[in-house]
């Protein structure tokens, strides 16, 4: 019975990138000295207010979020309805409250007012100075490549697909045409000086030649002599 032999090809194609878009985008927070204290899938002005302390609503039901803090203990506030039981949480840098929970297990976090800063913003009590306005200037949109990478056996195939952000993309190719540029101006500073070497080495033997020519000429009486 004769052997079945199969083989594998992975194709790879321009033409099989497409721009990945993304999901949802995520926005980062932190605390008013600079440390990370939250990520969140929404901005914070669309969070839902409570009234009592201008706090901001984080649910896990509606958002998807992460904090990044320790706990501080267990307050006890009263309110015109009773009294409000807040386990806290605070920086882990510099020790401001940042969020509370009415339990420890709570999937419903509060954001004290003014407690986070979005990233690249400065606190509300900050002095100002002098910047440009960032919105009036043209997004640049980062582009994300998918690939797709074809593989074929027999009868099966597989599609393996990666990312690479174009960006990364476009400083790898930089990085391999300077290291070509680099390689060449080597490559032609060695067969400079090979050939002025080989230039030197047949000047020399020229010389050389010469001078044993000049050495043998005489007279045949010199010769037999």
């Amino acid at each position: 019975m004769p052997k079945v032999v199969s083989r594998s090809i992975v194709c790879t194609d321009t033409r099989d990138r497409e721009e990945y878009e993304g999901g949802t985008p995520l926005y980062v927070y932190h605390c008013v000295c600079g440390h990370l204290a939250m990520i969140l899938d929404s901005v914070m002005d669309k969070l839902p207010l409570r009234r009592h302390d201008n706090a901001r609503v984080a649910d896990v039901a509606r958002n998807t979020y992460k904090v990044y803090c320790e706990s501080n203990g267990v307050v006890f506030i009263k309110r015109p309805e009773g009294i409000e039981k807040q386990y806290r949480q605070k920086c882990t840098q510099c020790g401001l409250n940042l969020f509370y929970r009415h339990s420890d297990d709570e999937r419903v976090t509060f954001i004290f007012d003014q407690a986070l800063v979005k990233s690249g913003e400065k606190p509300v009590n900050a002095q100002a100075t002098p910047a440009v306005d960032e919105s009036s200037l043209p997004s640049k949109k980062r582009k994300v490549m998918m690939t797709k990478h074809t593989q074929n056996s027999g009868k099966f195939s597989t599609v393996t697909v990666s990312t690479i952000d174009e960006e990364e993309e476009e400083l790898e190719a930089q990085e391999i045409a300077d290291s070509y540029a680099s390689n060449a101006i080597l490559i032609h500073k060695q067969i400079t000086r090979t050939d002025e070497g080989q230039k030197r080495y047949a000047g020399q033997r020229a010389i050389e030649d010469y001078v044993k020519a000049k050495k043998q000429k005489g007279t045949l009486i010199d010769k037999i002599t």
